[in-house]
């Protein structure tokens, strides 16, 4: 159990926490949330100044969630927010990279690779960008193939631990900037 935990450590709570912290701050320093929703203070807050301020200021101080022009966060937010989102944005990252590398080694020479860039490869490239889309969804189906993973549980309570953790580092940053 203990070899269990130090793997769940190195090989999902360090990335996971990484990840969480660059995606928080980044959307924390750019008035983004990971969900669409607030929490209920936050709503009673927003109301009662919304009543009291005129019609203009309304517009003018909104900031649009998903619309921000960074493929991550669109990722991330399209993949759900929070902890289900940084899990799927992580596994989509890694089947990719993983599919590009491949990918890459397939080719003998650069001569090779200009060759066999066409129409056909760009199709098969979206092709599959959405069937890893899709895999990336079930990311606690594709962790056990790649990772030694005996007890789940464990590497699920190192995760979100580790999301929770760089969560909170981030919030708190704020919170007294």
């Amino acid at each position: 159990m203990s070899k269990e935990l130090i793997d769940a450590i190195l090989f999902a709570g360090i990335p996971i926490f990484l990840v969480t912290l660059l995606l928080s701050y980044w959307a924390s320093s750019q008035g983004l949330d990971d969900t669409d929703e607030q929490p209920d203070t936050k709503k009673a807050l927003n109301t009662a100044d919304e009543e009291s301020e005129p019609e203009t200021t309304k517009t003018e101080n909104s900031v649009p969630t998903n619309k921000t022009g960074n493929v991550l966060h669109e990722k991330w937010v399209q993949f759900g927010g929070g902890y289900y989102g940084v899990m799927a944005l992580c596994t989509y990252l890694h089947i990719e990279l993983l599919e590009i590398s491949q990918a890459l080694a397939d080719f003998e020479s650069v001569q090779d690779f200009i060759q066999s860039v066409n129409v056909a490869f760009f199709v098969n490239l979206f092709i599959s960008a959405i069937m890893n889309m899709v895999a990336a969804f079930m990311w606690w189906s594709h962790w056990p193939k790649i990772l030694p993973i005996v007890q789940p549980v464990i590497w699920l309570i190192c995760t979100y631990a580790a999301y929770v953790a760089a969560s909170s580092i981030v919030r708190s940053y704020f919170k007294y900037r």
